[in-house]
């Protein structure tokens, strides 16, 4: 998460006074020099008082408090659309800190004000004050703000809100590393919420500044940002101008509720069918399955696929792998050699060994020679079509899983092998294990650092290289189940 304009130094603020058209002067010791508020952004919803109180500290050009000093107050309404603020007081006298404490309450019309503070000899400052409509925080029906896609048509979007459909409203910049990291997620858990889940999840980004920070955003920018990310959602912008509807209401979603936290990106809101705000996450989330679960936490019904009947006249064992919604499946003879077949997703393989007349135990296998995908969920599932063999049930809802890793993606010739438990559930002759790639990771590694491991003779000891390069280019799970037979 990218943080604009929380606390700032003294120097930002004097900045930020000076775009707002005051001027603070130099003085001389022991008289006032700098007006300097708590925070330099206030928010609070319209009609509303503002957090605070909202504190102003006048010192010397030493740095130091000035006591017992008049300081005149005034808002400036907002161009906008006039947005205006009311104070308690627009005169207050510093008290033994060199603060005056004051106020303040929104008007009625959404806006940025500007509040004023003046101690005479030009030694002024201002802090913006967000006067906040509804439509931009949870419980709220989402603003329609009028606004430029990447495909030069005009959008409002709350009309890019259809019914049955979930929407998360994604509020970036285009200069925003995490933003950038952040889109495809959202794109990849949109395909995944549908083919797995039966939900459909609309995104729509609200890119409010273009490639450079303080910048807003353009058509070319919008356009960049989709091609760029593969993304094909609408992507809308602020056409170039800081006071287009986008770019000013973009920073209602991005404000926090508390004074001086300021505005993050990206900020992303999920709403409802019905047009209400669901939630608001400020910042990135860690992983599709992140996403995935947030929306269906909101109420979404999910419906997972059936599972399609099983055809009588087939007999074998059906080794399926499913990896991040991509799945391939193969048929094997259920006998005692070791099989294996190319797939587009991978090879899938199988084992069977039936020389003790009490259990049936089963091997089932996934390989990727250039290596499984550092995050995401592999599943990985053994089906016993022969109906006499589906009703042996497991002996144990843990199974053991063989972890493969490699030094070199590629190179099988050194590799080393650890096991791994992890729960399973058999129904109906089907037994699956479902494996987060990430977390695998960590009983794997710990398994190589204990020296609970194989290498075959090919690599020797391991160095701690040795042992993060394994970690990073695990390729291949096979699992154990065994069968108590009837």
């Amino acid at each position: 998460m990218k943080t604009l304009a929380t606390h700032v130094a003294a120097a930002a603020v004097v900045a930020m006074a000076l775009a707002a058209g005051v001027t603070p002067a130099v003085a001389a010791d022991g008289v006032p020099e700098m007006i300097l508020f708590d925070d330099p952004y206030y928010s609070a919803p319209v009609g509303e008082e503002f957090a605070g109180p909202i504190r102003a500290v006048v010192t010397d050009d030493a740095g130091q408090p000035v006591v017992g000093v008049e300081v005149t107050l005034s808002v400036v309404p907002d161009t906008w659309q006039g947005a205006t603020v009311a104070l308690d007081t627009y005169s207050a006298i510093t008290g033994a800190d060199g603060a005056i404490v004051v106020h303040a309450t929104a008007g009625d019309i959404g806006g940025r004000a500007v509040l004023r503070a003046d101690v005479g000899d030009d030694v002024r400052t201002g802090a913006w004050m967000f006067v906040r409509p509804p439509g931009f925080r949870p419980g709220e029906q989402l603003a329609g703000i009028d606004a430029e896609g990447e495909d030069g048509a005009r959008h409002n979007l709350r009309d890019t809100v259809q019914k049955g459909t979930y929407t998360i409203v994604d509020v970036c910049a285009a200069w925003c590393g995490p933003c950038r990291f952040y889109a495809p997620m959202l794109r990849d858990a949109s395909a995944k919420l549908a083919t797995d889940y039966k939900v459909d999840l609309a995104i729509v980004t609200v890119l409010q500044q273009g490639a450079n920070a303080g910048e807003p955003s353009t058509r070319s920018d919008a356009v960049a940002w989709e091609e760029s990310l593969e993304l094909t959602n609408t992507v809308l912008h602020a056409e170039g101008d800081s006071d287009s509807d986008l770019a000013r209401a973009a920073e209602f979603f991005l404000l926090d509720d508390d004074a001086g936290v300021g505005q993050a990106v990206p900020t992303s809101l999920l709403i409802g069918p019905d047009g209400t705000i669901l939630d608001r996450v400020l910042g990135a989330q860690a992983s599709v399955e992140e996403i995935i679960q947030r929306v269906l936490d909101s109420g979404a019904k999910a419906h997972r696929p059936k599972a399609p009947k099983p055809d009588k006249s087939l007999t074998g064992e059906r080794v399926t792998a499913t990896l991040d919604g991509d799945s391939a499946s193969v048929v094997f003879d259920p006998s005692g050699t070791q099989q294996y077949e190319q797939t587009p997703l991978g090879i899938l393989g199988h084992r069977s060994d039936d020389t003790d007349p009490s259990i049936a135990v089963r091997n089932f296998s996934f390989y990727e020679p250039s290596g499984l995908p550092s995050s995401g969920e592999l599943t990985l599932s053994l089906e016993r079509l022969d109906r006499t063999a589906a009703k042996e049930p497991l002996t144990s809802s843990t199974l053991y899983v063989w972890v493969t890793g490699l030094l070199t993606p590629g190179d099988f010739d050194r590799q080393a092998g650890a096991w791994v438990e992890l729960p399973a559930t058999s129904v109906k002759g089907v037994t699956t294990v479902d494996i987060d790639l990430a977390a695998l990771r960590i009983p794997y590694e710990q398994a190589l650092r204990s020296g609970e491991y194989e290498d075959y003779g090919t690599i020797g000891e391991l160095t701690d290289a040795d042992i993060d390069a394994l970690v990073a280019n695990i390729a291949g799970v096979e699992a154990e189940a065994v069968f108590a037979r009837k």
